[in-house]
């Protein structure tokens, strides 16, 4: 008796092409796999937001730094002044 081929022969199980599947969608372009799309600007809309974090961190300490150096500098005009004070000249 000749053995006769399976009506499946050459098609994937559903698991075997759920698995396919999914990799297929791995691999498709950007806008194709939604979820994945998804994800993946999420976790970059997520990296911005710890990014732009850390730049308001540093911001804000550049400008208290500066305003120290602003308020040092004002301090040694006051005193310099203070020390080479000469009346104001008589019209």
């Amino acid at each position: 008796m000749e053995r006769q081929p399976s009506q499946n022969a050459g098609v994937p199980s559903n698991r075997q092409s759920s698995l396919s599947d999914a990799s297929e969608q791995e691999d498709l372009p950007f806008g194709q796999n939604i979820q994945r799309d998804q994800q993946l600007l999420t976790e970059r809309a997520n990296q911005i937001q710890k990014n732009l974090k850390n730049v308001e961190v540093v911001l804000r300490r550049m400008y208290q730094r500066n305003n120290a150096e602003l308020e040092e500098f004002r301090n040694l005009i006051a005193e310099f002044e203070r020390i080479h004070h000469v009346p104001p000249q008589l019209e």
